[in-house]
């Protein structure tokens, strides 16, 4: 819907984040709502991200990060014994 109205990015950064505030998802529904979104046609160009979304990715970027140094630590702590 907000690809066909043409909004510009401010327009539609308000929008999606009015709906994020008020429109909670659960883990299964924001799933089915990408994959929805992946289907659209040049969805890409024309939609953003909702500000949860950014913040989930960036904490789930964050967390992999944090898992991947504790491995690399240890196997540095391997390697020096």
């Amino acid at each position: 819907m907000l690809v066909r109205m043409e909004l510009n990015p401010a327009e539609n950064r308000f929008i999606s984040s009015f709906f994020d505030s008020y429109l909670i998802l659960t883990n299964e529904e924001e799933e089915e709502l990408v994959e929805k979104v992946k289907q659209l046609d040049n969805a890409d160009e024309n939609l953003e991200l909702p500000n949860s979304w950014e913040k989930r990715g960036y904490r789930k970027g964050r967390e992999e990060g944090r898992e991947e140094g504790k491995y690399e630590v240890i196997m540095n702590m391997l390697k020096k014994n």
